[in-house]
C-alpha cells in the first residue's frame, strides 16, 4: 500500500468519524431544545 492511499484512508476514516459525531452532537441538540 503506498503512503499515499494510507493517507488517504485516513482522512475518509477521520471524515466518517466526524460526521458521526456531528449527527450526535445535532441529535443531542435536538433532545435538549425538546426538554425546555
Amino acid at each position: 500500500m503506498s503512503p499515499r492511499s494510507y493517507e488517504n484512508n485516513l482522512l475518509i476514516e477521520c471524515d466518517q468519524i466526524i460526521s458521526l459525531t456531528e449527527q450526535r452532537m445535532s441529535y443531542h441538540l435536538a433532545a435538549c431544545l425538546n426538554n425546555f
